[in-house]
């Protein structure tokens, strides 16, 4: 049954997580695409935050915390506060991109709602178990459908009813979860102060990861135009089965012992994975979207580009894994100095490729960087865990090699 709670969490989890960042592939064209990802952005920057600021950081201090100070009273109000700020932020660029209100608000309460369902089910996931979860996501996936499905139906500009379905699902998902307990003494600001040190670990990283990940392409798009601008970010979207695998699992993996992360099974299974998911984006983009000519649209500008699409996905899914592991237990300087070269290859190797080859350039540079960053990952959580093997080793042999004190015999 616990096996059986894990699959369906993770599994539901995923497709819940998936279907926004799926569907523009499906039935946008390249500009509608670039458009909508400039307000996706929006949604991942605060995602991100969630994570350094809230999830992330509960997780590595609950242990040295009261009961009261790892509550969901005191959890609740802060990760609401930021999922609020995320809204407001997506609002004012749903205004500048799509220019309609109506769009512009569905979008932002959209990212808000979002926001708020997935750092409620990381705690719950956390404090429950995964069964405590699959309610809201099976939710979550159903309102989805219907209703994209119903305003398609009835001939809704595909953005709007893209936007309007974010929206809704989400906000009937995250009612499976407890409301946000508000108190005076229950805030963002509160819960910063409270874990300043590991927040600000995790926030430079964060910081540095979003400016790589997020800012960075939006910097890009005026280079490339709408148009080009949806074929390099469907590159991300191709490895959302990456997303489907890990992101539900990811409170635990956060928690897998040592032993087991750096574990040579691990790595197979790890690996084995990133070849599987990569040859099937492969085949897809050539066969499926190619070949066939199915799903006509940014898909089938994306499938010039199935050999980088095809590395970045297998690379992704390496880098992510580790990544979260990484930021489970490495120190600060492990995770800053990985952060610090995954920003830099980020920024440079797809700013570099765009403008010596413009889009292909741009998209080999990100495949390319996705390579260096994943590899980075790896070397730092096994040199982590050889180098602590290491230092437990010296430990016990300094222990056993210390001279006992002399006992003498009584007369």
């Amino acid at each position: 049954m616990a096996k059986f709670q894990v699959m369906a969490s993770a599994g539901f989890g995923a497709i819940s997580n998936a279907l926004v960042a799926l569907t523009p592939l499906l039935i946008f064209k390249a500009e509608q695409a670039g458009e909508f990802a400039v307000v996706y952005l929006i949604f991942a920057l605060g995602w991100s935050l969630t994570l350094s600021i809230i999830c992330d950081a509960w997780v590595r201090v609950r242990g040295s915390m009261s009961l009261v100070e790892n509550s969901w009273e005191d959890y609740s109000p802060a990760a609401s506060q930021l999922a609020i700020i995320s809204g407001l932020i997506g609002l004012g660029a749903g205004m500048v991109v799509y220019g309609t209100t109506l769009t512009a608000v569905a979008a932002a309460v959209g990212i808000a709602a979002n926001v708020s369902r997935l750092g409620s089910r990381y705690y719950r996931v956390v404090s429950h178990g995964p069964g405590a979860v699959i309610a809201s996501d099976v939710a979550t996936i159903v309102v989805f459908l219907g209703v994209i499905l119903t305003l398609a139906s009835l001939k809704v500009d595909l953005v709007l009813a893209l936007a309007a379905a974010w929206a809704i699902s989400n906000v009937i998902g995250a009612g499976f979860y407890r409301p946000a307990r508000w108190s005076k003494s229950s805030h963002l600001d509160a819960w910063i102060r409270s874990r300043r040190h590991v927040v600000g670990i995790l926030l430079k990283d964060s910081i540095l990861m979003d400016a790589g990940a997020n800012l960075a392409p939006l910097a890009m798009m005026p280079l490339m135009g709408a148009s080009g601008f949806g074929i390099y970010r469907a590159v991300s979207s191709v490895a959302t089965p990456v997303q489907l695998l890990l992101d539900p699992l990811r409170p635990n993996i956060s928690q897998l012992p040592a032993s087991v992360v750096t574990g040579r099974k691990t790595f197979a299974a790890i690996a084995g994975a990133a070849l599987g998911m990569s040859a099937a984006a492969y085949a897809v983009l050539v066969i499926v979207i190619q070949r066939w000519g199915l799903f006509p649209g940014v898909l089938s500008d994306l499938a010039h580009f199935a050999i980088p699409c095809a590395l970045f996905v297998a690379a992704n899914l390496v880098g992510h894994f580790y990544y979260i592991c990484a930021r489970a237990r490495l120190n600060h300087r492990a995770i800053l100095t990985g952060r610090v070269f995954q920003t830099m290859v980020s920024v440079i190797f797809p700013f570099g490729g765009l403008l010596a080859f413009n889009l292909a350039g741009a998209i080999w540079g990100f495949a390319l960087a996705a390579v260096c960053s994943g590899t980075t990952w790896l070397i730092l959580v096994i040199w982590d865990s050889e180098l602590r093997s290491v230092a437990v080793q010296i430990d016990e042999s300094a222990r056993v090699a210390q001279p006992q004190p002399i006992v003498e015999p009584k007369p």
